[in-house]
């Protein structure tokens, strides 16, 4: 999360207002709202490649893929926010607060930046358990080919597989489709900086 936009308690009706009036997107908490930080040339790419790869291989089934644009609610913990890829299979539910409002993601991928890695491996991740739709949670580094990708197993149990060399397969368990990291991280240029990602224990 980037700094607070204003230290007082917002209603949820009062953000999606602020929003729609906003040039910059902003994530809603438990009354709080938060700039969201830009993106590097990286995070963009891997972004835009993991949308084209995804909708072409579910183009012919009833999923939906999504960009960064798509709000998701996730209620059971008050957070609105925009995952940078979503996938909805069969009908997308909306939320009565506002048909804009996404609750039934199947596939959330969060690439992370410096600003947003420790955010997204931890807290983050534990907001979005709080989907019951969600099956797959996907962190992607972007400075240097590392992916870490859960699967649900039951109500509070997660699997975790790591990937790290351009010559490994993803297997997107909930979509039953497999993706090479070299699709993944296509046209994809790292300086020497350290990876962003660690196994989580």
């Amino acid at each position: 999360m980037a700094q607070n936009f204003q230290n007082r308690y917002y209603t949820l009706e009062e953000y999606l207002s602020l929003e729609k009036q906003s040039l910059e997107k902003h994530e809603y908490y438990k009354g709080n709202i938060y700039l969201m930080a830009g993106g590097t040339p990286n995070h963009s790419l891997i972004s835009s490649n993991l949308n084209r790869v995804l909708g072409n291989a579910l183009e012919d089934r009833p999923c939906r893929v999504y960009t960064s644009d798509l709000q998701i609610l996730v209620k059971a913990h008050g957070l609105v926010t925009y995952p940078d890829v979503s996938v909805v299979c069969g009908a997308v539910e909306h939320t009565s607060e506002d048909s804009n409002l996404v609750t039934n993601p199947i596939l959330i991928v969060e690439v992370l930046s410096p600003s947003t890695a420790s955010y997204d491996q931890t807290t983050k991740f534990h907001l979005y358990k709080g989907l019951a739709s969600l099956v797959d949670y996907v962190l992607v580094d972007s400075r240097g080919v590392n992916v870490i990708y859960f699967h649900k197993l039951s109500f509070n149990e997660w699997v975790q597989r790591v990937y790290t060399d351009l010559g490994e397969v993803v297997v997107f368990e909930s979509l039953q489709i497999e993706v090479p990291l070299e699709r993944i991280y296509a046209k994809v240029e790292f300086d020497s900086a350290p990876r962003l990602l660690r196994e989580l224990s």
